[in-house]
């Protein structure tokens, strides 16, 4: 759970400077059209794949080890740590 939020936040630092700033940061935008949207374009969709790739990889990892009793103890798929 700590590392579904820790990507949460992490994704709303990364994505928060593309955010116009206030209104007439939106207003100029606009007039220049798809010249703004462009210079984001790919740098939001590297970041955005990336982290949609780490969130369902962890998922993915995160159910295999729960299946396992050896493995679903661990602290990292939100067992209580097999040490205790």
């Amino acid at each position: 759970m700590h590392c579904t939020a820790g990507i949460s936040i992490v994704a709303t630092l990364i994505f928060t400077p593309f955010l116009p700033i206030n209104k007439d940061m939106c207003h100029e935008w606009n007039a220049l059209g798809d010249v703004v949207a462009y210079r984001y374009k790919i740098i939001r969709g590297v970041f955005g794949s990336f982290l949609a790739v780490v969130v369902v990889l962890y998922g993915l990892m995160a159910s295999i080890l729960l299946l396992d009793s050896k493995t679903s103890c661990l602290e990292i798929v939100g067992g209580s740590g097999c040490g205790r």
